[in-house]
């Protein structure tokens, strides 16, 4: 029986957790073991934790981003396999068998990337009628429904299931993403690598989306700025002189548009995403380096994926 490391990182998400950590206690499957990592949260998370629920193995730390707080945690974590979840969940009762019985029935468990299920909304009225699959890109790596399993690249950071092992090897999580598009990149990257990845529609989540992030702002923007091109820089190859003008282009345009519009700190957001890219270039080309160094797909073979419209404009 595989043990499964649930990997949690809060902060200031008090109000979800009981609900989430309830749906996991009752899981019929029961070889788990949960792992918080907490981002230096100002409310009454960790007391929650400490006192109602012993058992959770919680660590605190700076607010290091989502995806360098798995990165932690999966140091921690003795499973074979790593559950990202994200705090504004919970689960069905039957989640971690039907993700396990899945996981059972692929062929080829040594090219075993990711597996991802179906996401409800909070309320159980399903988020996205018509996908039940994963998700592609477009040339600027934002997120697209793929309509069949042969067209993913990546599946959504919450729920995430992939082998520890796997995990490690890749590099986990980008270390320069603080938030947003950590998913794509690692699933892009997976997918260069040679791995496969996988969606479970016997069983689903419901998550509360962006209830622990907030509303869009002009932080968000930044966050999704560095995140795409960070992504951008890492994976592509031939498609880098494609997809670098493209969302160049497209930020200019959006910088110009807040502008005039006279919506002063989205322009300076702007601003402060690209003077990270340029201020941590050096580590950004040492990780890209890594990265297309052991990629085993072309940038053609991404392109027969893909998604060929600019999903940003849907956003």
């Amino acid at each position: 029986m595989y043990k499964i490391s649930i990997i949690i990182v809060n902060y200031n998400c008090e109000e979800w957790l009981d609900k989430l950590f309830d749906s996991i206690k009752s899981q019929t499957y029961k070889n788990f073991e949960i792992i918080v990592i907490d981002n230096d949260s100002t409310d009454n998370s960790v007391a929650l934790i400490e006192k109602d629920y012993q058992d959770v193995k919680l660590y605190r730390s700076e607010n290091v981003g989502f995806g360098n707080a798995v990165n932690v945690a999966s140091q921690y974590a003795t499973g074979e396999f790593l559950l990202i979840l994200n705090t504004d969940c919970y689960l069905e009762d039957n989640f971690l068998q039907q993700i396990v019985n899945e996981y059972e029935n692929i062929p080829d468990k040594d090219t075993f990337g990711t597996l991802g299920t179906i996401s409800y909304d909070y309320d159980k009225q399903l988020r996205y009628k018509g996908f039940y699959y994963g998700g592609t890109i477009d040339i600027m790596t934002i997120g697209c429904y793929a309509k069949n399993d042969e067209k993913i690249i990546f599946n959504c950071g919450s729920p995430l299931l992939i082998r520890k092992e796997v995990y490690l090897k890749v590099g986990g999580f980008c270390p320069n993403i603080f938030l947003y598009n950590e998913d794509v990149d690692l699933g892009l990257r997976l997918t260069l690598y040679g791995y496969k990845h996988y969606f479970c529609d016997s069983t689903q989540i419901y998550h509360y989306v962006g209830a622990a992030t907030g509303e869009y702002s002009p932080q968000k923007l930044e966050w999704y700025l560095v995140g795409e091109l960070n992504t951008i820089l890492n994976n592509f190859s031939i498609l880098l002189f494609i997809s670098l003008p493209v969302h160049t282009g497209f930020f200019i345009a959006l910088l110009l548009f807040y502008l005039f519009s006279g919506k002063l700190k989205f322009v300076k957001a702007i601003l402060r995403g690209y003077g990270n890219i340029f201020t941590h270039f050096g580590e950004i080309l040492r990780f890209r380096r890594i990265v297309q160094d052991n990629r085993k797909i072309s940038d053609f073979g991404i392109m027969k994926r893909m998604h060929y419209g600019l999903g940003r404009l849907g956003i």
